[in-house]
C-alpha cells in the first residue's frame, strides 16, 4: 500500500511548510483541480489523512474523472477505518482506471480482511493480471487462498513473488505455511530454513519450523527451533506451550514442567496448559499435580479422563475425603463405570457404609457384560487386600469362563511372582504373551528371578518377547548383556542371541542394532561377522554399507571403508549419507582433496545441512587455510548456530590467527551451548592463563575435568595455574593425576 506514513508522527518542519504553500496555491486559484489535489498529497505525506480526504473530495467535485485523486481518497479511507467509504472509492477508481493494479490489490487486501474471499482474489487476481510484478499482490493472493483452503495455488502464488524477489523472508514463511498444508513438510522446513537464513530474527518462523520437525519425528531440532523462537520471544505463551508439548511427549515430563508454569503465568485462562502442567507433575509431584488438576475443574475444564487420574492420585495419597469427592463426581459424567463404582464401594465399606457399598456392588454385577467379569473385580479387591489365596481362586474362575482374558493370565503370572514361582509365572505370562509382547519391565523381572532359580533357557525365552524393541530402544537389551555379564553367564548369552540374529528368519532391522551390542561387549568380530552376514542377505541396503564403512573407520582400516562406500554409492550415487561417510573417510585417511570433493558433492544435495559445511571448513583448517576455514564455519553457523564442535573449531582457527578475543567470545559460545563440552571449557582456561588471570583460568579448567576427568591438557594447565599461585602441593596433585592418566592410556 502507498504512503504508509504513521498517523502518530507530527509533520515535519519542510512537510508543514509544503502544506502551506499547497493552501496559498488553492487560495490564489480554488477552481483549479490540480491545487487541491496537490495539497492533498502533501497532506498524506504528513499523515494527516482527515484533512487530506476534503482535499481529495473538492478534486472529483471540480474534476470527477480524476482517478489519482479518487485513488488517494481511498487511502485516506483505508487509513482511517472507514471500510465501506474505502471500499465504493477504490471501486470508482477502478472504474475510472480499471488497469490500476495497485488500486485491485489495496481493495483485495481489504475484502480479505472482511472475510470476503471470492471477491479478495477475484481483485488480487485483476492485479496480477495489470502487472506482473506487482510482489505484494502476488503475497495476498497467495495469502487469500491459503485462506480458502486453495492451498496449491497459494503455493504457486508464492513461488511466483519469489521468482521476483528471492530475499523476501516473509515470502519463504508463507510458501512454508502452504507446503505444510499441503502435507509437503520437507519442503515445508526448506522454505523456513531459507526463510532464516535471510532473516533469524523471526520468532514466528522459528516455531512454524519447529512444528514441521516435530511432524518428521526431528524431535531435537524441534527442540532447538522452539528455543530459538522463546529466545527473541520470551512472553509469547504459544512458544512455551509447544516447547512443553514436546518435552512433555518425547523427553521428560519434568522437564515440561517449568514450560508450562510459564505458559500460566502470560496467560492464567490457559486450562489446556494447566492440565499438561498437571499430568507433568502427576508422577514426581502428585500434590503440585492435584491443586492443578483443582485450578482445572474451578476453570470448567471437568472431563472424565481428568477426574479418573485426579481419583487415582488422591487414593495414591490416601486422601479418602476427596477421593470419593472426585469419583462421585465421575460416577455422574459415567454412572456404568464399573471400577469406579466398585472402589467407591470399597471407601464406603471402609467408612463404615456397608448398605451403599452393597448397592453398588450389585449395581456392579447387573451391568457386568459376563461372569467373569464380576470375577475378575473380586479378584482385583482381593489384590488390595493383599490376600493372594483369595485372589488365585478367583483368577482361575476367570480363566475357566474365558481362556482368552489375557489380563487374568498376566495376574496369575504376578501372583505367582510374589508368590515366588517364577517357572510358573513365565508359563502363564506366556499365555498372556499377546497382550504383554514388549513389555520390557515385567520380562526383564522375570529373566531375573530366573536366573536367580538357574532356569537359564526359560530366562533366555523370556529376554526374546522384547526382541522387536531392540530396534526402537537398543538400551533394553544393553541391561539384559549386562546382567548375564553381571552373573558370568555372557558367553551362554551370547549364544544364545547369535542363532537369533544370524538366522535368515530374524528380520534385518531387527538383527542389525545387535552390532553394536557385541561391539559394546567385546565381541567385535562377531560384530564384524553379522554386518557381513546381513550385507549378504541384503546387498543393496545402503545402511548396510554405510554400517560397515563406519565399522571398519572405528578400526583405523580407512581403505576398507572407503571401498564398502565406493561400493554402496555405484548403487546409489547420489545418496548424501554415503557421500557425507566417504568424505569422513577420506577425511581420517588424510586425503584431503578427496574428502574435499565427497563433501562438495554431498552440499550440492544438502546445502541446508550445516554438518557438511562443517566438515569442509575441518580439511581447510587442517590445510591451514584460515580464510576458507573461517569462511566455512561461518556458513555452518548461519545455518545451525546450537552446534558446540562447531564455535569450539572456529576459535581454535581464530586463535592461530592471533585473534584472541574472538576465539575466547567462540569458546563462551560453545560451552553455553554444551556445558560439557570439556574441550572449550579447557580453552577458556588457557585463554584466561595466558591473561593472568589465575582465578578465571583454574575455575574454566576445573570445570573442564568436571566434565572430562581424563582431559590431560586441563590438568596440564591446572598445574601451571597452581604453580604461578606457588601451591606446590597442589600443582603435585595435577601432575599425579596427570601420570595415572598416561599408564592408563598405555
Amino acid at each position: 500500500m502507498k504512503n504508509n506514513k504513521s498517523d502518530n508522527q507530527a509533520p515535519s518542519k519542510s512537510q508543514i511548510q509544503e502544506i502551506l504553500f499547497c493552501r496559498r496555491k488553492v487560495t490564489d486559484d480554488p477552481n483549479n483541480p490540480e491545487n487541491h489535489y496537490e495539497l492533498g498529497v502533501a497532506l498524506i505525506k504528513a499523515g494527516e489523512y482527515k484533512t487530506a480526504q476534503e482535499a481529495f473530495k473538492h478534486v472529483l467535485l471540480l474534476e470527477s474523472t480524476h482517478y489519482q485523486a479518487s485513488y488517494n481518497l481511498a487511502i485516506c479511507y483505508q487509513r482511517l477505518d472507514l471500510v465501506e467509504s474505502a471500499i465504493v472509492a477504490y471501486e470508482d477508481t477502478l472504474i475510472l482506471n480499471p488497469k490500476d493494479d495497485q488500486a485491485w490489490s489495496n481493495l483485495g487486501v481489504i475484502l480479505m480482511e472482511r472475510e470476503d474471499l471470492k471477491r479478495a482474489k477475484h481483485c488480487l487476481n485483476k492485479a496480477v493480471e495489470n502487472n506482473a510484478g506487482n510482489i505484494e499482490a502476488l503475497k495476498n493472493l497467495g495469502k487469500c487462498q491459503y485462506f480458502a483452503g486453495e492451498f496449491k495455488e497459494a503455493t504457486e502464488s508464492f513461488k511466483k513473488s519469489l521468482q521476483i524477489n528471492d530475499q523476501d523472508d516473509h515470502a519463504w514463511e508463507e510458501i512454508g505455511l502452504s507446503y505444510c498444508a499441503l502435507n509437503l513438510l520437507e519442503d515445508s522446513i526448506q522454505a523456513y530454513s531459507k526463510a532464516l537464513s535471510i532473516n533469524n530474527q523471526r520468532p514466528e518462523t522459528w516455531n512454524n519450523l519447529a512444528n514441521c520437525y516435530v511432524k518428521t519425528h526431528q524431535i531435537r531440532e524441534a527442540e532447538n527451533a522452539y528455543r530459538q523462537a522463546i529466545e527473541l520471544k520470551k512472553d509469547n505463551a504459544d512458544f512455551w506451550f509447544n516447547l512443553g508439548e514436546l518435552l512433555f511427549h518425547y523427553a521428560s515430563k519434568n522437564e515440561a514442567i517449568e514450560c508450562f508454569k510459564t505458559v500460566i503465568k502470560l496467560n492464567k485462562e490457559d486450562t489446556e496448559a494447566l492440565e499438561y502442567l498437571a499430568r507433568a507433575q502427576s508422577d514426581s509431584h502428585p500434590h503440585d499435580a492435584l491443586k492443578s488438576f483443582e485450578k482445572v475443574l474451578k476453570m470448567g475444564g471437568e472431563n472424565p479422563e481428568i477426574l479418573l487420574r485426579m481419583a487415582e492420585l488422591y487414593e495414591k495419597e490416601q486422601d479418602l475425603k476427596n477421593e470419593i469427592r472426585i469419583r462421585l463426581k465421575l460416577s455422574k459424567i459415567n454412572p456404568y463405570e464399573i471400577a469406579n463404582n466398585f472402589r467407591i464401594a470399597q471407601i464406603r465399606l471402609s467408612q463404615g457404609k456397608p448398605e451403599i457399598a452393597y448397592k453398588l456392588l450389585l449395581d456392579c454385577m447387573t451391568i457386568s457384560e459376563k461372569e467373569y467379569n464380576t470375577w475378575y473385580k473380586l479378584a482385583q479387591s482381593f489384590q488390595l487386600e493383599q490376600k493372594l489365596e483369595e485372589e488365585f481362586n478367583c483368577l482361575e474362575q476367570v480363566i475357566k469362563a474365558n481362556p482368552e482374558h489375557y489380563e487374568a493370565w498376566t495376574r496369575l503370572g504376578h501372583v505367582a511372582l510374589e508368590r515366588d514361582m517364577p517357572v510358573k509365572a513365565f508359563h502363564y505370562f506366556i499365555k498372556s504373551s499377546p497382550s504383554l509382547k514388549n513389555d520390557y519391565f515385567l520380562w526383564k523381572l522375570l529373566m531375573e528371578r530366573l536366573t536367580e532359580a538357574k532356569e537359564f533357557d526359560l530366562a533366555l525365552q523370556a529376554c526374546e518377547q522384547v526382541i522387536e524393541l531392540v530396534r526402537f530402544t537398543p538400551t533394553v537389551w544393553r541391561e539384559f548383556f549386562r546382567h548375564f555379564q553381571r552373573i558370568r553367564q555372557l558367553e551362554m548369552f551370547l549364544g544364545y542371541i547369535e542363532k537369533i540374529v544370524f538366522s535368515t528368519k530374524t528380520p534385518v532391522e531387527i538383527a542389525l542394532p545387535f552390532h553394536d551390542l557385541f561391539n559394546e561387549f567385546g565381541s567385535r568380530h562377531k560384530a564384524l561377522e553379522l554386518l557381513e552376514f546381513l550385507l549378504k542377505r541384503e546387498p543393496e541396503n545402503i545402511d548396510l554399507h554405510n554400517q560397515l564403512a563406519q565399522f571398519y573407520l572405528s578400526e583405523n582400516q580407512s581403505q576398507k571403508a572407503v571401498d564398502t562406500l565406493t561400493q554402496a554409492l555405484s548403487l546409489k550415487p547420489k545418496e548424501y549419507d554415503l557421500l557425507n561417510s566417504l568424505g569422513e573417510a577420506y577425511y581420517l585417511s588424510g586425503d584431503w582433496e578427496k574428502a574435499k570433493s565427497q563433501f562438495n558433492k554431498a552440499s550440492q544435495q544438502r546445502s541446508d545441512d550445516y554438518k557438511v559445511w562443517f566438515n569442509l571448513g575441518n580439511i581447510e583448517a587442517q590445510q591451514k587455510h584460515t580464510k576458507e576455514a573461517l569462511e566455512l564455519y561461518d556458513q555452518s553457523l548461519s545455518i545451525f548456530d546450537r552446534e558446540a564442535k562447531t564455535w569450539y573449531n572456529k576459535g581454535l582457527i581464530l586463535l592461530e590467527a592471533k585473534k584472541e578475543e574472538e576465539a575466547r567470545d567462540c569458546f563462551q559460545q560453545a560451552v553455553k551451548i554444551d556445558r560439557k563440552d570439556f574441550y572449550s571449557w579447557s580453552a577458556l582456561g588457557t585463554y584466561y592463563l595466558s591473561l593472568g588471570n589465575l582465578e578465571k583460568a583454574k575455575s574454566h579448567l576445573l570445570r573442564s575435568i568436571a566434565s572430562n576427568p581424563k582431559h590431560l591438557t586441563a590438568w596440564n594447565n591446572l598445574a601451571l595455574v597452581f604453580e604461578k599461585q606457588q601451591q606446590t602441593e597442589k600443582k603435585i596433585s595435577c601432575l599425579g593425576e596427570m601420570a595415572k592418566i598416561e599408564n592408563e592410556q598405555g
